[in-house]
């Protein structure tokens, strides 16, 4: 994958890989109820959530520089 010049490369795997990973160590200890409840808590109510949506934000926009 080419990019422009001094642009620098976002990498959508390594990013999705990552963000992954942080789920899984946060739910692995769960019970199915428990990753039920996990996944349905609205971005707005869960600080970790909101910063990675906002780490993620970041990535692109500076992808994109």
């Amino acid at each position: 994958m080419e990019t422009i010049k001094g642009q620098k490369e976002f990498n959508c795997l390594e990013m999705k890989r990552e963000i992954q990973a942080i789920i899984y160590e946060e739910i692995k200890d769960m019970t199915a109820e428990e990753r039920i409840l996990y996944f349905h808590i609205p971005p707005e109510q869960d600080p970790f959530r909101r910063y990675k949506r906002k780490k993620t934000t970041m990535m692109i926009e500076n992808a994109s520089v």
